[in-house]
């Protein structure tokens, strides 16, 4: 038997990425302001640096609506040792009716890490996320986090991803075992032409950057 439709859409994509967010931890936050294309807001995908794997601790996300009086709608925390480096992670959420065209804000913490222990988040160092910008700290900086939100299309949340409840669904690396799989299957020549091609293109590109920005 065939799984259930999950019966998602995407609502906003920024699927490009070439550095690591300042680290998360003690005081320091990370966020990302954008503007909902659909109705039924149920879910942000982003995706982790973290070249040393965490023993403990939580990261906790918050998704609230954007401006200063902006009411906190969901949040929720995971635990760090769950999560590994290119780790795309989906925080779901029971669907926000009439989201289409409005603005909301998530954002990143560990407040009980100390800095040198956090994790980061994959960004871009171009704005283009619908209207949208990534603040570290509450504070405007130039670049968008590599995300993706999604929105409910049917009438009642009746499995996870469609947001039946709060929790965090973890989706793997960046590229997937059978992608992978399919690539290798494939001549040199065949494989420099095909998507996943570029996908590790801007894994290598995003390595150098992290070690360069390594202190």
């Amino acid at each position: 038997m065939s799984p259930p439709p999950t019966l998602l859409i995407e609502g906003a994509n920024q699927p490009m990425f070439c550095c690591p967010t300042p680290e998360i931890s003690g005081s320091t936050t990370v966020s990302q302001t954008f503007r909902a294309l659909q109705d039924n807001l149920c879910a942000i995908r982003v995706m982790f640096s973290s070249p040393v794997k965490q023993s403990g601790g939580e990261i906790t996300f918050v998704i609230r609506e954007a401006g200063e009086s902006g009411k906190t709608l969901y949040f929720m925390s995971y635990p760090l040792q769950e999560i590994d480096d290119f780790d795309r992670c989906c925080f779901i959420f029971p669907p926000i009716p009439n989201s289409r065209g409005e603005e909301y804000l998530f954002t990143f913490s560990a407040p009980a890490l100390r800095p040198g222990k956090g994790i980061s988040l994959w960004y871009h160092t171009k704005s283009s996320a619908p209207r949208g910008s990534m603040l570290v700290n509450g504070d405007p900086v130039q670049g968008t986090l590599y995300f993706q939100a999604y929105c409910f299309t049917g009438e009642h949340p009746e499995i996870d991803w469609q947001g039946r409840k709060e929790m965090v669904i973890d989706q793997g690396w960046y590229l997937s075992v059978r992608e992978l799989q399919l690539y290798y299957e494939r001549t040199r020549l065949f494989r420099e032409k095909t998507s996943t091609h570029e996908k590790f293109e801007l894994i290598g590109r995003a390595l150098i950057n992290r070690k360069v920005s390594s202190p």
